[in-house]
C-alpha cells in the first residue's frame, strides 16, 4: 500500500474480477440448487435409451408460431400413439440432424448430459411409453424411452497403445495396424505376457512401465469408442479386440470396475456441474422471485406498453435507436428498495445489448426478452452490492483476496518475475551453486528388443555401416546424365516428396552416391553434386546434411556407363531400422536410443556399467545393448536445468527480500499468548 500498488488500475481490475467470482454462490437459489444436486445424483444411478422427434421452433418466437409448431407435434404424436413406428415418423419429420442416421435413437445417457427438460422427460417417462409434448430453447419434442438400466458405474483399464495419429503416411498407418494386430494374437495365446509386452512396445510412455494402467473413468471421460470398449469388457482380466482413436490403436485390459460412488464423494462435482447446467435457469427463476420479495421490487402497470413505444424492426439487426425527444424516457419503469430504474435506462441498456436475430423472431418478442434480462440484471447487481454488509463470510473472503493479490503483486516484483528477467543474477547463482546440479552416470546406449536369434545377426550387419537408409516411400531419387552434362536428362518425379520428408524430419541427412574413377569423371562428378547441393539448400537444406560418397567402382546401384548419382535419405539413428524389420513381421525389432541415466532402465540395470555390446535374453525376446560411452557425474547445463535453477533462485531472492523486510518492520511476539494457544 506503501508503494500505490492498491491503487494501479491492473489491480482494481483483477480485484473486481475476483470479487465476482466469490460473489457466484451467493447470487443463486441455494435451496433450489441443492435439490438439483441431490436430484442429479438420483438420475446418475440410472441410464436411460431413448429415441426423440424434435419440431423447431425459435425460443423468442410469436405466440401464433409457437402454437403452430405445437399442434404439429400433437398431430405427429397421435399418429405414433395410433400405432405408426416412432423411427418412420421421427425419420420423415424431426428436424434433428442426426435423424438420418439413427431414426432418432439417441442411445444411452445419464443426468447432465442433455438440457434439463429434456433430461426430466426422459427419465419421467417409463419405458415403452411417449412422452407428453413438451419444451426446450430448441423447440417442441416427444420421447420414446426404450430402455432404462443401472449405472456402469467407472472402471480402472490399462491399455497398450500403438501411435497412428490422423495424417499419418499410409505406409505407417499400415504398420501400425498390423502391429497391433500381432500383439492381439501374441496376448490371445498368452494373456499373461500383457505387462512384457506393453513395456516392450505400447507408445504411451507415461503408463508402459506400470503395464497401461489408466486411472479410474466413468461415462463421458474418454473417448466414446475407447469407453464404449472398456465397458463391454465384463469380467477382470478380459482384453479388448483393437480399438481405434484419433490417437491410434489400443488393446484394453479390464483390472477393476466399481459402482457409482456415494453421493457425500460426488457432491462437490454435481453443484460444479448443476450451475453450468440448462438447470441453472431453473434456479435463476426462483433466485430473482427471492430478491423481489426481498428488496420491494414494485413495477410500473403500463410498463409493455411503454417498452414498446420506441420499437421497429431495426432490433433485429441491432440497429436500433431511440429517439430523445420521446416524453416518457423519465417514466418509471421500475423500483428496486429506493432506487428507481426509467425508459432511459433500459433503452440505454438495449442500446448496448442487442444483437441480429434470425428471421423467426420478432421485435416484439426480442424487446420483451430484453427487458426480462435487464431486470434480472439491476437485481442481480443489487443484490451483489449488498454482499459484504449481509454476509460476515463474504466480507471476510474479500478482505483476504484484497490483501492476497497485493502480496502476489510485491512478490512478483520482488522475486518470480525479477528471477526470470535478471539473467546475470541467475548466471551468478547457478555458478555459485553447480554442486546441485548434477547428472547421476550416463550411458549413450542402443537398446535393440529382437524377436529371433536370426533378426540379431541381420542386425549385427546392418550397425556395420556408418548410416542407416531409411526406406520411406519417396525417399530415393535417381539421376541420370549424359557424357559430361552437369544437369540430368530424367524427370524426376518424386522430387516434392523427398524434399518434404528432408524438411519434416531435421534428423535426416541426404547421401548422394556417384561414380568417379577417372580424374575427369570426379571432376564431371564435382560439379553434379554442388548443383544438386545448390538446389536442397534453397529449400532451407543445410550444408551440414549432405552425406558425399564417390565410389571408384561402379555396382549394380551405381552405373558406371550411364553417369548415375543416387540421392537417398539416411540417418544415424537406428530407429529407421524397426519398419524395415517389421514390414513382414510386425514385433521383429523395437529400438531405443539416447542417454539413460543409471538405475532408469531395467536392461541397462542388468549389465557392466561400462562401454561395449551385450546380450540378453528374457520372455522369449533378445536383448541387444550396444553401449557407446559411460558419462560419469556431470554438470547439468543452464540450459537443461534452467526451470528448476530459476526456482532455486527465486527462493534465495525471497530469503534475502525478507531479512531486508524485518530491518524495516520490526516484529514482536507476545510468546506467552503463543504458549497459551498451543496449551489449550
Amino acid at each position: 500500500k506503501r508503494l500505490g500498488l492498491d491503487t494501479a488500475k491492473s489491480f482494481v481490475k483483477e480485484y473486481e474480477g475476483y470479487r465476482k467470482q466469490l460473489a457466484k454462490p451467493y447470487l443463486t437459489e441455494r435451496s433450489v440448487s441443492e435439490k438439483l444436486v441431490k436430484e442429479a445424483y438420483e438420475r446418475l444411478k440410472q441410464e436411460v435409451r431413448a429415441s426423440h422427434l424434435l419440431i423447431q421452433v425459435n425460443e423468442y418466437a410469436e405466440p401464433s408460431d409457437t402454437l403452430a409448431a405445437f399442434k404439429r407435434i400433437q398431430e405427429l404424436r397421435k399418429r405414433i400413439v395410433k400405432g405408426e413406428k416412432f423411427e418412420d415418423i421421427a425419420f420423415k419429420f424431426s428436424y434433428d440432424k442426426s435423424v438420418s442416421r439413427n431414426k432418432g435413437d439417441l442411445g444411452y445417457f445419464t443426468a447432465l448430459q442433455m438440457v434439463y427438460p429434456f433430461e426430466s422427460m426422459a427419465y419421467d417417462t417409463k419405458v415403452g411409453e411417449i412422452s407428453p409434448v413438451f419444451r426446450t430453447k430448441f423447440g417442441y419434442h416427444i420421447l420414446k424411452v426404450t430402455d432404462k438400466r443401472k449405472s456402469n458405474g467407472s472402471v480402472k483399464a490399462a491399455h497398450i497403445m500403438i501411435r497412428a495419429t490422423e495424417g499419418l503416411e499410409e505406409a505407417d498407418s499400415i504398420a501400425a495396424h498390423n502391429k497391433v494386430i500381432e500383439l492381439a494374437k501374441q496376448l490371445k495365446e498368452d494373456p499373461t505376457k500383457w505387462n512384457d509386452l506393453c513395456t516392450q512396445f505400447s507408445d504411451d510412455y507415461r503408463t508402459r512401465n506400470e503395464g497401461g494402467e489408466l486411472a479410474w473413468f466413468s461415462s463421458g471421460n474418454m473417448l466414446p469408442s475407447f469407453e464404449s470398449a472398456t465397458f463391454a469388457l465384463k469380467n477382470k482380466g478380459d482384453i479388448s479386440a483393437p480399438v481405434k482413436t484419433p490417437y491410434g490403436w489400443h488393446l484394453i485390459r479390464l483390472i477393476d470396475r466399481k459402482p457409482l460412488e456415494s453421493f457425500e464423494k460426488l457432491e462437490p462435482v454435481l453443484k460444479q456441474k448443476v450451475t453450468k447446467d440448462s438447470r441453472a435457469a431453473l434456479q435463476e427463476r426462483f433466485f430473482i422471485q427471492r430478491l423481489k420479495k426481498e428488496n420491494r421490487f414494485v413495477e410500473n402497470k403500463s410498463v409493455n406498453q411503454l417498452i414498446m413505444s420506441e420499437l421497429d424492426s431495426t432490433l433485429l439487426s441491432a440497429n436500433w435507436k431511440y429517439s430523445q425527444a420521446n416524453k416518457a424516457l423519465k417514466t418509471e419503469v421500475f423500483k428496486i428498495e429506493k432506487k428507481s430504474f426509467s425508459l432511459t435506462n433500459f433503452y440505454d441498456y438495449v442500446l448496448k445489448s442487442q444483437k441480429r436475430q434470425g428471421k423467426d423472431v420478432t421485435a416484439s418478442a426480442y424487446m420483451r426478452v430484453l427487458y426480462q434480462n435487464f431486470v434480472t440484471t439491476e437485481l442481480t447487481n443489487f443484490e451483489e452490492s449488498q454482499l459484504e454488509t449481509k454476509y460476515a463470510e463474504f466480507a471476510h473472503l474479500t478482505k483476504e483476496y484484497y490483501e492476497g493479490i497485493l502480496l502476489f503483486q510485491i512478490m512478483d516484483k520482488n522475486v518470480w518475475s525479477k528471477a526470470l528477467s535478471d539473467k546475470k543474477g541467475l548466471d551468478i547463482y547457478y555458478n555459485s551453486h553447480k554442486n546441485k546440479y548434477q547428472w547421476k552416470p550416463r550411458a549413450e546406449a542402443s537398446i535393440f528388443n529382437l524377436a529371433t536369434e536370426k533378426d540379431l545377426e541381420k542386425l549385427k550387419e546392418d550397425l556395420k555401416e556408418p548410416y542407416f537408409r531409411t526406406e520411406e516411400v519417396g525417399s530415393i531419387i535417381h539421376l541420370i546424365y549424359d557424357k559430361g552434362a552437369d544437369q540430368p536428362k530424367n524427370k524426376v518425379e518424386n522430387i516434392e516428396k523427398f524434399l518434404k520428408i528432408v524438411t519434416k524430419n531435421k534428423e535426416y541427412n541426404v547421401l548422394l552416391t556417384s561414380y568417379s574413377a577417372a580424374k575427369e569423371n570426379s571432376k564431371i562428378s564435382t560439379n553434379r553434386i554442388k548443383s544438386i547441393k545448390e538446389r536442397f539448400t534453397t529449400q532451407n537444406i543445410d550444408t551440414e546434411r549432405f552425406i558425399i560418397k564417390q565410389i571408384q567402382k561402379a555396382d549394380e546401384r551405381v552405373s558406371k556407363e550411364e553417369g548415375h548419382i543416387i540421392v537417398e535419405i539416411v540417418s544415424n539413428s537406428a530407429k529407421v531400422l524397426e519398419k524395415r524389420y517389421n514390414k513382414d513381421k510386425p514385433l521383429s525389432l523395437q529400438v531405443e536410443e539416447g542417454l539413460f541415466e543409471k538405475g532408469a532402465n531395467k536392461f541397462l540395470n542388468a549389465i557392466d556399467w561400462k562401454s561395449g555390446t551385450y546380450t540378453l535374453k528374457e520372455d522369449g525376446r533378445i536383448q541387444y545393448i550396444v553401449v557407446k560411452s559411460i558419462r560419469e557425474g556431470e554438470v547439468k547445463a543452464l540450459s537443461s536445468v534452467r526451470g528448476t535453477v530459476i526456482s532455486d533462485y527465486q527462493k534465495h531472492l525471497e530469503e534475502e527480500w525478507i531479512k531486508g523486510l524485518e530491518t524495516t518492520f520490526k516484529v514482536k511476539v507476545n510468546q506467552k499468548v503463543i504458549d497459551k494457544l498451543i496449551k489449550n
